[in-house]
């Protein structure tokens, strides 16, 4: 039986009542988002040595050892961005649904890991050969372990798209699932020594964790800590603070005027959830485009964060700039330099590293380089023929009235050009071993096949800068955007002058 109909004014009562509990809701929406209400994630350990002695579980076969209670989770591991190395770019202007990623691109900092499918840079043991001068101590020192030490968080395999045995046991679970304190991934652990690289018995490298099973089974960790992350992430593009702007060991124990979240002791995944194993990536330079959410400065200070009396002025501005405009103000603004220029044509030896780089400029209290950026981009698909002197690898895009804009760290790289108009792979490991350029670079043209006459290009790439987050009273102030001497780059971003604090 249907309900009597309401009366007018009930229904208006009802109505009144459903206003006023969304408009609360709103009002709280807007101003009451608070790092307290935030929860954090928690890290535990989860001791497996019952489990593991119950199963009988006397040696770490990577993903093949947790397969048996973690079914779901090593097949989500499997697909994911952090092991496949290659996803669809749904955001790309120019090749819409390309797949692309490390296991496809040629970047500005060590070149390619793979030509057209074949391994160039992916696993090895390089040695130094050749030590300059007062460094002939360091000879037969290992420089290099490939680029799998960190793509793929396997164990030397390359990844397939088909989940076999040989899968199971090459993905390394303990990269990100147990404390940092004793195992790690990435070349850290090959300096800590629980990462060793030896060859099978079919005679190809592989890695193995140097850890008795049941140091293995106490440590273990239900999330990854920042350490865990940082063991790759902080040293990438070839040493500390290289390659991603403000992502570098000061974040291992950081002031909260380096990175302010971190400072307060989140961690990684309070941000990068990584449910499903999935850590999607929106930055304009980033490849792990998964399905997922990444969380943003809204979905915990809310649209209007700005509370003071000047908060409706600054709130204001977050309908064209986004929030790490004013709150990043500087890159490299911690103890390790960025690296904003590489040339592969010569070499210098670092004594700090051991090994030898390509020459680099680097630099501290960097100013970002500001661009709109609307969520699309252009790239550069490898391995397609160069056209002209300069190739744009990633370039975000968008404009006033389309985006907000975005610091990044402008960074270029020249790199050598084949005969056949696409850039050469170099060998990298040969070239931090030995120096020298020329043979690392022929080295590499053979094994992919093409020819090098001594041609160059010159790669750039905008970095989207996302971390190192300051608080209130470090961020940006007015007068350095809207004065005279501002540094901001008004006329580049559309504006045909600059636009003082009165307005005008």
């Amino acid at each position: 039986m249907r309900p009597p109909p309401r009366a007018p004014d009930e229904i208006v009562r009802r109505l009144g009542v459903l206003l006023l509990l969304a408009a609360a809701a709103l009002a709280l929406y807007v101003a009451s988002f608070s790092e307290d209400e935030y929860r954090r994630v928690e890290i535990k350990v989860v001791d497996h040595t019952k489990d593991f002695l119950e199963e009988g579980i006397t040696a770490y076969e990577g993903a093949k050892t947790c397969y048996k209670c973690h079914e779901q989770a090593t097949l989500d591991f499997f697909h994911s961005y952090h092991y496949q190395m290659v996803a669809r770019q749904y955001d790309v202007v120019n090749a819409p649904w390309v797949p692309y990623g490390g296991k496809v691109a040629m970047n500005d900092f060590c070149g390619a890991i793979f030509y057209n499918g074949k391994p160039i840079n992916f696993i090895g043991f390089a040695k130094l050969t050749n030590p300059p001068p007062g460094y002939e101590h360091l000879r037969g020192k290992p420089v290099a372990f490939g680029c799998a030490a960190c793509h793929g968080i396997g164990l030397g395999e390359v990844p397939q798209t088909r989940l076999t045995d040989a899968q199971l046991k090459n993905m390394d679970c303990l990269a990100c699932h147990v404390r940092p304190e004793v195992y790690v991934g990435g070349v850290i652990g090959f300096k800590k020594g629980v990462r060793e690289i030896y060859k099978d018995e079919n005679g190809n490298w592989r890695y193995k964790v140097n850890l008795d099973v049941m140091t293995i089974a106490k440590n273990i960790i239900n999330k990854p800590t920042r350490a865990n992350c940082l063991a790759c992430h902080a040293y990438s593009g070839g040493g500390p603070g290289f390659k991603r702007p403000n992502i570098t060991p000061d974040l291992y124990n950081p002031s909260k005027y380096f990175d302010y979240h971190m400072g307060e002791g989140m961690h990684c995944v309070d941000c990068h959830t990584g449910k499903y194993h999935l850590f999607p990536d929106r930055a304009a330079d980033g490849w792990a485009r998964e399905p997922g959410e990444v969380k943003t400065c809204v979905d915990c200070h809310g649209p209007r964060p700005h509370e003071d009396e000047y908060g409706d002025d600054l709130n204001k501005h977050s309908e064209f700039l986004a929030c790490q405009t004013c709150h990043i103000p500087y890159i490299a603004h911690g103890q390790y330099p960025t690296e904003l220029s590489r040339d592969w044509g010569g070499s210098r030896f670092s004594p700090e590293l051991g090994y030898y780089e390509p020459l680099a400029r680097y630099g501290k209290y960097v100013r970002p380089t500001y661009m709109w950026y609307n969520g699309t981009r252009s790239i550069y698909v490898y391995p397609s023929k160069v056209e002209g002197e300069v190739v744009v690898t990633v370039k975000p895009l968008g404009g006033r009235g389309n985006g907000k804009i975005y610091p990044f760290k402008l960074h270029t790289s020249r790199v050598p050009l084949s005969e056949e108009g696409i850039p050469i792979p170099i060998k990298v490991g040969l070239f931090m071993a030995t120096g020298d350029s020329n043979k690392a670079i022929l080295a590499g043209a053979a094994a992919a096949g093409l020819t090098w006459n001594g041609k160059w290009v010159t790669y750039v790439r905008y970095m989207q800068v996302d971390h190192g987050v300051l608080p209130d009273d470090r961020a940006l102030g007015c007068k350095e955007c809207h004065s005279p001497n501002t540094f901001f780059p008004w006329k580049e971003l559309g504006y045909d002058r600059i636009i003082l604090l009165d307005g005008r």
